[in-house]
C-alpha cells in the first residue's frame, strides 16, 4: 500500500553547537593522608587559682657603711707571773720585802678604731604575707603522637573556564511515529 504517514513538520535544531573547550587540569596525585588519629587524653588539670602576689616592693635603702679598715691587734700576750706575796699583816711592819720581778711586757702599741659608726637606717618593710601556692602539680600526661608526616598538597589549582553555553531551546519532536506496515 502507498505511504499513508503525514509529512514530519518538526522545526530543523537551531541551537549553537558547544564551544567549550575541553577539560585540561591534571588529575590530583596528591598521596592520602596516612597519620593515625590524636589519641592524647584532654587537659584535666584544674585552673591556677592562687591569688596574686600583693605585697609592697622592699623600699630600704642599701647599706652604705664602710667596710672596717682596722689592723688587727699584734701585741703579743701578758707573760708576767702572777702576784704571790702573802697578805700584808703589819701590826709594825715585818713583812720580807715584794720579791716579784717587775712587769717586762711592751706597752700596746695598737692604733685606736677609727671606723665611723654605723649609719645605715634600720630595716622598715613590712615582712611578706602572701599565702603559700596551693595549686596541686599538672599531671596531665605529655603529648605522645606521633607529628604529622603527610607532604603538603602540590597539585595546581583548577584553571578551566566555567561552561558559558547557552542551554538548548529547541522544541521537542512532536509528530507521530510512523504506523505504515513494512
Amino acid at each position: 500500500a502507498p505511504d499513508t504517514d503525514a509529512p514530519d513538520t518538526d522545526a530543523p535544531d537551531t541551537d549553537a553547537p558547544d564551544t567549550d573547550a575541553p577539560d585540561t587540569d591534571a588529575p590530583d596525585t596528591d598521596a592520602p593522608d596516612t597519620d593515625a588519629p590524636d589519641t592524647d587524653a584532654p587537659d584535666t588539670d584544674a585552673p591556677n587559682t592562687d591569688a596574686p602576689n600583693t605585697d609592697a616592693p622592699d623600699t630600704d635603702a642599701p647599706d652604705t657603711n664602710a667596710p672596717d679598715t682596722d689592723a688587727p691587734d699584734t701585741d703579743a700576750p701578758d707573760t708576767d707571773a702572777p702576784d704571790t706575796d702573802a697578805p700584808d699583816t703589819d701590826a709594825p711592819d715585818t713583812d720580807a720585802p715584794d720579791t716579784d720581778a717587775p712587769d717586762t711586757d711592751a706597752p700596746d702599741t695598737d692604733a685606736p678604731d677609727t671606723d665611723a659608726p654605723e649609719t645605715d637606717a634600720p630595716k622598715t618593710d613590712a615582712p611578706d604575707t602572701d599565702a603559700p601556692d596551693t595549686d596541686a602539680p599538672d599531671t596531665d600526661a605529655p603529648d605522645t603522637d606521633a607529628p604529622d608526616t603527610d607532604a603538603p598538597d602540590t597539585d595546581a589549582p583548577d584553571t578551566d573556564a566555567p561552561d558559558t553555553d547557552a542551554p538548548g531551546t529547541d522544541a521537542p519532536d512532536t509528530d507521530a511515529p510512523d504506523t505504515d506496515a513494512p
